[in-house]
């Protein structure tokens, strides 16, 4: 009777640890190393290589599905080489750590600085890494949403070939800094060029008064919405003529002298009466 039931309570333990048919990924159970944790799936492939599962009990088709297809990922990667990794199925998702055995890029040996490994993950459908690198007595961040494998590491040569340039371009302070600086151009570019319509507007407005005044000893001006107006057919059509101009406005019955809009054709288009 003992033996039956310590047949049936390895079987519910065994049924427990592989809760999920693994050879519909082309895996089949592996030796774990004496250091493992206890609870950990270990599995492997027709190449040999190893993946450690944690929490395997929570792993569903969908997770299954990602872990599959990051596995196709990392297989065929060119530079770097790896033996072993692990998942581990967090309330955030899933998690997959890799542990490289070499990385060569560009005639430049990284592994030495990734120490810890790379961890990627998936969130809300896109993927991402997120590790540490180690130069000496620097420790770098390396975040984002992972493209391509060189992409990455063409990222990591560059954080180790200038870590203190790498790390201040990503620097929140540094980001925001260098985003309130390009708002502050916009908004001057747009400050002076609001300035200059204001101010062109105030030359012509000041020139038709002093013309008026000279003229007919009146010193009248023009409204802004007419000149706006002036400006934008004149805009619209480079060629036409003050006197073409004078027509346009008598239909829109606008009330504006000829000279008037020599004025202005002198102020803003530098086109002046001969």
């Amino acid at each position: 009777m003992k033996k039956i039931l310590l047949i049936l309570l390895s079987l519910i333990i065994s049924s427990e640890a592989y809760s999920f048919d693994w050879s519909t990924l082309s895996m089949t159970p592996a030796e774990k190393n004496e250091e493992s944790d206890e609870d950990a799936v270990f599995l492997t492939d027709s190449d040999s290589k190893i993946y450690i599962i944690e929490n395997e009990q929570k792993v569903n088709d969908q997770i299954a599905t990602e872990i599959a297809q990051f596995i196709r990922i990392a297989k065929s990667w060119k530079y770097i080489v790896w033996n072993e990794m692990k998942f581990y199925i967090t309330s955030d998702g899933l998690q997959f750590a890799v542990y490289p055995s070499k990385i060569e890029y560009k005639n430049e040996d990284l592994l030495p600085f990734i120490p810890g490994g790379m961890v990627f993950s998936y969130e809300e459908g896109a993927q991402r890494y997120d590790f540490r690198l180690i130069k000496k007595n620097t420790i770098i961040k390396m975040r984002g949403a992972y493209i391509e494998e060189e992409p990455l590491l063409a990222k990591i040569s560059e954080a180790l070939n200038d870590p203190k340039s790498f790390m201040k371009k990503r620097d929140p302070d540094f980001l925001l800094a260098k985003i309130e600086e390009l708002e502050n151009k916009l908004d001057k570019a747009e400050t002076n060029a609001l300035s200059a319509k204001i101010q062109n507007d105030k030359i012509a407005a000041d020139l038709i008064a002093f013309q008026n005044a000279r003229m007919f000893n009146s010193k009248q001006f023009v409204s802004a919405d007419i000149i706006s107006r002036i400006v934008e057919l004149k805009k619209a059509d480079s060629r036409i003529t003050a006197e073409e101009m004078k027509k346009k406005m008598d239909e829109e019955k606008k009330n504006i002298k000829l000279e008037e809009i020599n004025l202005i054709y002198g102020v803003y288009f530098n086109e002046y009466k001969k």
